[in-house]
């Protein structure tokens, strides 16, 4: 979207069932510009972005929303079933899948009312490439908050296989420069799965909040390795 202006959609931006998308030089799934918004209203059921089986590659940043931009959801944001991701492939850079970021004293704003899980994952597999988080909120302090709020988990995985969840980073969620991040469930919901983190699972850097409403990470069955 340009510089200020307003959206509105009344259900999903994308449904993608068994397809192959290939996003092309910088580009990304979502991109609102600084100051802009998008609000989805309506009665309109499942995720903004919902993908059964098939392949996205995106080079740079999956959604990334800029400094004053406004992002407001009823539904969740993703919901993918065995879909295969691969995110932040461009060489020479690192681009987190979601990145809400500040500069100039304003920082971008997401917000979803649903109690489900703003992203989640059921079987596939996800990969970002080095250095890069899987969610990203904030920039420098002093640039402005940058800030995330939904009523339910942040990220849902189930069924996830031994090495298909692969975050460059190691870190699923990085809040910095005093961002806020506020969850009406865990941060990281995992079902069935196996999945391995090298480092830290969550980073909070630089007077960044972060109210949780329930546990940090929630488990049932499967397991979870961190620093290995």
């Amino acid at each position: 979207e340009r510089f200020g202006t307003a959206g509105t959609i009344n259900g999903p931006l994308l449904s993608s069932t068994n397809s192959t998308i290939n996003i092309t030089g910088d580009g990304n799934l979502l991109w609102l510009n600084d100051g802009t918004s998008l609000t989805r209203t309506g009665t309109g059921t499942g995720a903004t972005f919902q993908f059964t089986g098939g392949t996205l590659n995106v080079p740079s940043e999956t959604i990334l929303i800029r400094p004053g931009a406004t992002l407001s959801l009823n539904n969740p944001l993703l919901a993918a079933t065995g879909t295969t991701f691969n995110l932040g492939t461009e060489s020479n850079t690192v681009d987190p899948a979601l990145v809400i970021t500040a500069a100039g004293g304003l920082g971008g704003t997401l917000t979803s009312t649903t109690t489900n899980p703003l992203l989640s994952f059921n079987g596939g597999s996800l990969t970002t490439q080095a250095g890069e988080d899987l969610i990203h909120v904030g920039r420098n302090p002093g640039d402005g908050t940058a800030t995330l709020t939904t009523n339910g988990p942040l990220v849902q995985l189930q069924n996830i296989a031994p090495g298909t969840f692969t975050i460059g980073s190691g870190t699923v969620l990085s809040i910095t420069g005093g961002a806020t991040v506020t969850v009406g469930g865990p941060l990281l919901d995992l079902t069935n799965s196996t999945v391995t983190i090298p480092q830290s699972l969550f980073s909070f850097i630089g007077n960044s909040t972060v109210p949780v409403n329930n546990s940090l990470l929630r488990m049932t069955g499967g397991s979870l390795s961190i620093g290995q």
